[in-house]
């Protein structure tokens, strides 16, 4: 902020011509839902970041062509294929948390 002020550009002035994302998404919050929780846009955001980076993990969770490759142990419960349950019922990131609760 000080190379603002001695350049005489009010911090208000710099954040008009530069705004930072974290700005529109702290707004976009506020809008869609009373600051209570991201907006759609920010939500995106997240999502392709976490995305994105399980994506990178060479061991992780989801292969090159977007298939999920992780069957859970049965002591951790749910719906998911074989032991755990229905064909149509897979799995669920719910059903991780649930056992953890």
């Amino acid at each position: 902020m000080s190379k603002c002020l001695n350049a005489g550009i009010s911090y208000g002035e710099r954040l008009r011509e530069r705004t930072p994302l974290w700005f529109y998404t702290i707004r976009e919050a506020e809008h869609f839902q009373g600051g209570q929780r991201l907006g759609p846009l920010a939500s995106r955001i997240v999502m392709e970041t976490i995305h994105a980076a399980i994506q990178a993990t060479p061991n992780g969770i989801v292969d090159a062509h977007n298939r999920v490759c992780f069957e859970p142990k049965s002591e951790l419960g749910g719906r998911g294929r074989g032991p755990f349950g229905p064909d149509d019922c897979p799995f669920a990131l719910h059903d991780l948390i649930a056992t953890q609760q």
